[in-house]
């Protein structure tokens, strides 16, 4: 995933705000059967002051008790700071091209989603395109917040997990997803896999609260391990939570995910690994790519997996039959930032990331 860094910041006196509190003294997590939460770490030198840390901020947000004061800092961040700053906020999503031999694609330059970023194609057998994605609707995230209602899965409108269906794949139109079990404050970079019993497994980074940073909402601010968790559903709506399957120490961010007949199952994730359960967990895996994909997809096809990336200012492919061994297949002569890519039918459909 593009790397964007959002300060936390609140242009104010010390009159109009309250100071940053000390670690000892921050408030709970508004939960009477919650522990308080602690601010999370310092990770950047954060030239603005903080009234309430972001992570605890942040969690008052997903569970929808945030205070009149912790909405006038959600204001100026969404007013002050954000606008001139790269986020999900600032990308969009367009396609479909087309392309019968994974490689040559043609199409309309169409937008299909705002506001939207890191996109992750899936097509179901009955025919219809569904798009998961990181949110970037700030005024939503600010009317569930003035509303008191919780902003959705993840940290929706300052990026978070949303999804949209089309029969046409030209017009989406949002659903939306339930989670059970223990989430994550930051849910973010979707990936998602078809089991052979026709389930689906998704993948995407999480950051618990306790590690987003106190004095930044950046979630790949956050110190090491950055790690894979994995969701299952059999409906693509309803998902229950299982744990994290994959973390590495280096950078960590839009993760791809595929399997194979072996079976087994790949991953690219800041370094790439291997699972043989299914998907259930990883390990690391030698793969000789002679570079590093950023923003990576993976699709399967008659035996062969097409890896598409940008590397790194421009989107290529790499073809692969047996996961180690890789061969370039060149450049796709599309401007993007990175790119989704599913089979429909005997075509590989593609739609891309941009921003402003």
């Amino acid at each position: 995933m593009e790397l964007w860094l959002i300060l936390a910041c609140t242009r104010t006196t010390s009159e109009s705000l309250p100071i940053k509190p000390d670690k000892d003294s921050v408030p709970d997590s508004g939960k009477d059967s919650a522990p308080p939460l602690a601010a999370g770490p310092d990770c950047t030198e954060n030239p603005w002051p903080i009234a309430t840390p972001f992570n605890i901020l942040g969690q008052h947000l997903v569970q929808g008790d945030t205070t009149s004061q912790e909405i006038a800092e959600l204001d100026q961040l969404i007013s002050e700071y954000m606008p001139g700053n790269l986020g999900p906020w600032r990308h969009w999503i367009w396609g479909p091209l087309k392309s019968q031999d994974g490689v040559g694609f043609t199409g309309a330059e169409a937008t299909v989603l705002q506001q939207a970023s890191v996109p992750e194609l899936v097509y179901t057998p009955d025919g219809t395109l569904w798009m998961f994605y990181v949110d970037g609707d700030l005024q939503r995230l600010r009317q569930r917040a003035l509303a008191g209602e919780p902003v959705g899965p993840g940290l929706r409108g300052f990026g978070g997990l949303a999804a949209a269906t089309s029969r046409d794949g030209s017009h989406f139109e949002e659903v939306d997803l339930s989670f059970s079990g223990d989430l994550p404050l930051y849910m973010v970079d979707p990936d998602i896999v078809r089991t052979p019993d026709g389930r689906y497994q998704l993948y995407y980074l999480g950051v618990p609260a306790s590690r987003v940073c106190g004095d930044t909402p950046d979630p790949f601010a956050t110190p090491a391990p950055h790690e894979l968790y994995m969701a299952t559903s059999d409906d693509l709506i309803h998902w229950e939570q299982q744990g994290v399957v994959w973390s590495v120490e280096g950078p960590g961010t839009d993760p791809a995910v595929w399997c194979t007949e072996e079976p087994a199952c790949y991953l690219y994730m800041g370094s790439p690994g291997r699972s043989t359960d299914g998907g259930k967990s990883f390990q690391p895996f030698a793969m000789e790519l002679g570079y590093t994909p950023m923003l990576p997809d993976a699709v399967v096809k008659a035996g062969k997996t097409w890896l598409y990336h940008r590397d790194p200012n421009i989107l290529r492919v790499a073809s692969s039959t047996d996961q180690v061994h890789w061969q370039d297949e060149g450049e796709l002569g599309i401007s993007a930032l990175g790119p989704t890519v599913t089979t429909v039918g005997e075509e590989s459909w593609m739609y891309l990331l941009s921003t402003d």
